[in-house]
C-alpha cells in the first residue's frame, strides 16, 4: 500500500463503475476487480511518484479548460522488459489512479462561483468526472479482451519513436467519460464547459468524433487498436485514431475499392455486410495502417488465409493476377 490516502468511492461512483464493468463485459472484456485509487494532495502524490508539471489549466478569457490530467492521473508501471526479443517496446503493467484533492477542490470553488452552485456539489461532480476519465485509461489498458489480450505492449508510449500516443488514449478516455456523464445534467455541463477544450487540435477534443458511434462498436475497435499497436506496429497514434472514428467499416471498404483499386471496383454494400468480422477487421487494419492499394490489401489477406473461401473471393473480387509472387 502506498503512503497516500486511499479513495473511498461514493454510492454514485460505485454504481457507475458497475455499469462500466457490465458494459465492457458485455463486449468481450473481463473485469475481475478495479484498480487502486488514491486521493491526496498534488505535492504528496508527485513526491511519491516523482512526477513533474502534471497537466495544464488554460484560460483564454473566453473558455476555461482543465486537462483531466491536471486533476488526476492514471500511472501505469513501466517495466524494462521487451515485449518480444525482436521488439524494443516495453511491457507496461497495471497502474494506479491518483486524484489531486487540492486541485479538484480549488477548481470546484472556481466552477461553483461561475455556475452559481454549492462548492461541495461542484466538487462531487468534478471528482466523479475525473475518476471516470482515469478509469477510462485503466479500462483501455488492463482488462483482458475476448482474445485474452491486454494492451501491455508499448501502452501509451512508443519506445521506438519516443512519443506518447496521446491522441488515441485521450480520445478513448474522454469518450468513456462522456458516456458516464450522459444523462446527468450537471456533469454534462461541467464536462462540456471545463474538461473539453475549444481547440480542435487538442487530444482532449478528439473524442467528439466518436460520439455518434455505438458503445459496442467503439469497444470492438478498441480491441483492434490494442492488437495492432506496439510490436505489431500496423497502426500508430494518428492512424489508430482515424480507425476509431471511421463512420462505417463496410462503407470504408467499398470506398477504398472504388478509389484505391487498380480496377476501380464498385462493390455491393449488401454483399460486403455478409463478410465475417475478422476479415473486415484485418482489411481495415491494412487500410488505415499501411494505406496500400485495395488489390494489394487483398493479396496480403489471401497470404494470411483470410480469403480462404470462394464466397469471400467473389464479394471482395479478389484476383490473384494482381499479387506479386516470388
Amino acid at each position: 500500500m502506498l503512503k497516500l490516502n486511499p479513495y473511498r468511492f461514493s454510492a454514485t461512483e460505485l454504481q457507475k463503475m458497475l455499469w462500466l464493468k457490465e458494459l465492457f463485459e458485455n463486449n468481450g472484456f473481463c473485469i475481475e476487480r478495479f484498480p487502486e485509487v488514491y486521493y491526496d494532495t498534488y505535492d504528496n502524490i508527485t513526491k511519491v511518484f516523482k512526477l513533474k508539471n502534471v497537466g495544464n489549466h488554460v484560460f483564454d478569457e473566453i473558455h476555461e479548460f482543465y486537462e483531466p490530467e491536471y486533476l488526476g492521473f492514471y500511472i501505469p508501471e513501466y517495466s524494462k522488459i521487451n515485449c518480444k526479443d525482436d521488439c524494443n517496446n516495453k511491457i507496461v503493467n497495471e497502474g494506479v489512479i491518483v486524484l489531486f484533492e487540492d486541485r479538484i477542490r480549488n477548481t470546484a470553488i472556481s466552477i461553483s462561483s461561475q455556475l452559481a452552485i454549492g462548492v461541495q456539489t461542484a466538487e462531487d461532480s468534478l471528482r466523479y468526472l475525473v475518476l471516470c476519465h482515469e478509469l477510462g485509461h485503466w479500462l483501455t489498458h488492463w482488462p483482458l479482451d475476448s482474445d485474452g489480450l491486454r494492451w501491455d505492449c508499448g501502452y501509451y508510449f512508443d519506445d521506438v519513436t519516443g512519443k506518447a500516443d496521446k491522441i488515441t488514449h485521450e480520445a478513448l478516455a474522454q469518450i468513456i467519460t462522456y458516456w458516464c456523464a450522459d444523462g446527468r445534467p450537471l456533469e454534462e455541463k461541467i464536462f462540456r464547459e471545463y474538461l473539453t477544450p475549444i481547440n480542435p487540435n487538442s487530444e482532449y477534443y478528439k473524442y467528439l468524433a466518436l460520439i455518434g458511434i455505438s458503445k459496442s462498436e467503439v469497444l470492438n475497435r478498441l480491441k483492434l487498436v490494442r492488437s495492432s499497436m506496439g510490436c505489431d506496429a500496423l497502426l500508430n497514434d494518428e492512424s489508430a485514431y482515424e480507425l476509431l472514428k471511421a463512420a462505417d467499416f463496410v462503407s470504408e471498404i467499398q470506398e477504398w475499392a472504388k478509389t484505391q483499386s487498380i480496377r476501380k471496383l464498385d462493390l455491393r454494400l449488401d454483399r460486403l455486410k455478409a463478410l465475417d468480422r475478422k476479415t473486415v477487421d484485418r482489411f481495415i487494419l491494412y487500410r488505415f495502417g499501411k494505406k496500400i492499394e485495395y488489390d494489394y490489401i487483398l493479396c496480403m489477406l489471401a497470404k494470411e488465409g483470410f480469403l480462404a473461401n470462394k464466397r469471400t473471393h467473389e464479394i471482395l473480387k479478389f484476383d490473384s493476377r494482381f499479387c506479386i509472387t516470388k
